[in-house]
Parts: C-alpha cells; sequence; structure tokens
C-alpha cells in the first residue's frame, strides 16, 4: 500500500477502524462518538464510491445539519466530493473524527488519501465470528445476499486486516482483541490512552437503526462478554460445521491474532 498526498481539501482523518465483521467495530466507533466534538462514522464507503443511507443520520446530532436540498448529489460530483460538501463542514468543526469499516473495498485508498493518524484492527476469533455472522444474517438477511456472500466478506475482510497490520507503521497501528476489549476495563483504558480519545460514548448508538436491535437487548447497552466464546455454547452441529470450515480457511489470521487454528471449539 502506498502512502500518496491527502487531498488538500479534505480534512485529516485521526482515526481509521479496519475491522473483521461481527468483531464489536461499530460498538468501538459508538463508543468513541460523542457530539458534538467527537465523531466515528459507521460506514461510510468514503474511497469505494458507495456511501450509505445510513450517513445522515449519524449526524443528527451534531449542530448545522444540512437541509435535504443540500443533500441531493449533483450532476457527475463523484461520491466523495459529495460526501465533503455535504459533511465536510460539520467534520471541520469537530475536535476528532474518523472511519470504521468492515468492507475492505477502498482500504488501499483509504490509507494513501488520508494517512489516519491511528489505526486500529480489531480482530475476533474467527470461529466466533462466522457464528455470529450466520446469526445476522438470519435474523437481518440482506437481499439478494445469501450467506456464500456474508462469508466471503469475512474471508477478505481477514486478509485485508494482515495486510493493514503489516502496511501501516508500528507506531500508528494497534490491535484490539474483542474478546480482551469487552472482558479488560484496562485493555479500554490502554486504547483511551493510546488514541488520547474518550470512550465516552453509547455503545448501542443507532444499533436499532441498523437493524440489531437484538444486541442491544443481549447487552443491556453496555460493553458485555456476553458473547465472548460462543462457540462453546452453540448447539446447532451445522453451525459448529460452518464455523469450522471457514477457521480452515484462515489459520494464518488466527494464529498472527494469538487464536487457536484447530477446527474444534
Amino acid at each position: 500500500m502506498s502512502m500518496s498526498t491527502r487531498p488538500s481539501t479534505n480534512r485529516p482523518l485521526d482515526l481509521f477502524i479496519a475491522g473483521l465483521p461481527r468483531a464489536g467495530t461499530t460498538m468501538l466507533a459508538n463508543l468513541l462518538t460523542a457530539p458534538p466534538e467527537r465523531l466515528v462514522l459507521v460506514e461510510p464507503g468514503l474511497t469505494r464510491g458507495d456511501p450509505g443511507a445510513h450517513l445522515p443520520m449519524q449526524f443528527e446530532e451534531f449542530p448545522d445539519c444540512p437541509s435535504p436540498e443540500h443533500m441531493l448529489r449533483r450532476g457527475d460530483e463523484s461520491s466523495e466530493a459529495h460526501f465533503w460538501r455535504v459533511w465536510g463542514p460539520i467534520i471541520c468543526g469537530l475536535r476528532s473524527w474518523g472511519v470504521k469499516e468492515v468492507n475492505p473495498l477502498g482500504y488501499d485508498d483509504l490509507l494513501a488519501k488520508y494517512q489516519p493518524r491511528r489505526v486500529i484492527v480489531l480482530v475476533r476469533d474467527i470461529r466466533d465470528a462466522a457464528l455470529s455472522l450466520a446469526e445476522k444474517h438470519t435474523r437481518s438477511p440482506i437481499p439478494g445476499k445469501g450467506m456464500d456472500w456474508a462469508t466471503q466478506r469475512l474471508i477478505d475482510a481477514s486478509h485485508a486486516l494482515l495486510r493493514v497490520r503489516s502496511a501501516v507503521p508500528s507506531d500508528r497501528v494497534r490491535v484490539v482483541r474483542y474478546e480482551d476489549f469487552v472482558r479488560d476495563p484496562a485493555e479500554r483504558a490502554a486504547l483511551e490512552s493510546w488514541l488520547d480519545w474518550p470512550l465516552a460514548g453509547r455503545p448501542d448508538r443507532h444499533m436499532e437503526s441498523f437493524g440489531r436491535a437484538w444486541e442491544i437487548e443481549r447487552h443491556a447497552g453496555q460493553v458485555s462478554d456476553r458473547s465472548v466464546d460462543r462457540r462453546s455454547r452453540e448447539p446447532s452441529e451445522d453451525a459448529r460445521r460452518y464455523a469450522s470450515e471457514v477457521v480452515e480457511q484462515l489459520a494464518e489470521f488466527q494464529r498472527t491474532f494469538g487464536y487457536s487454528a484447530r477446527h474444534a471449539a
């Protein structure tokens, strides 16, 4: 990943969270979001030309939100230019801002263009991530996207995170393991210190609007470890077999980030 010059018209990126699907990336983005000073955008698609329809919702608690007319895309305006025209004035007034993405498409461009001050690589045991992904797909299926598509997204993200960890200078990147983060307050405090950014936001911010109300109920709007080591409590033999098939393809990821590459729980 080459590091090219960041566009001078855009504000530098304070934080990029590159994460595995179902590794708590939305929770972390929410914890770091505290209107009106700090914001971590959830899946804005800055450099992949795919801005989510949920962007306006994420800015609602911040002052000077643009009118619906101002949000309309103009002529041949690029997705990125549209983003900065509409949301740039708010972002430039923030104390800190960041983005989190689990879709690896656009990672290279984002790192090259915006050269984030800090990068978090957020990981989770693939066996648990696969089981959580299967649950999410069952509860909130994406129209036209089957489980094969979801699995490939998990695989692609795993490979991308290995590349990000190697490509970003060591003083700018920090690996955060989901299990350690939710279990250990000291781990969260260490991350706050490294970022110089408090984890003061609501972990369940907009979760219901993202179609994940069941997570609010499961974790009671708190940082909890109720989803850690879920493979040991998985009653479905088919689900356990699925997790084993996925981890077989991602042994390097497991070893690199300190997880077992064994299929069995």
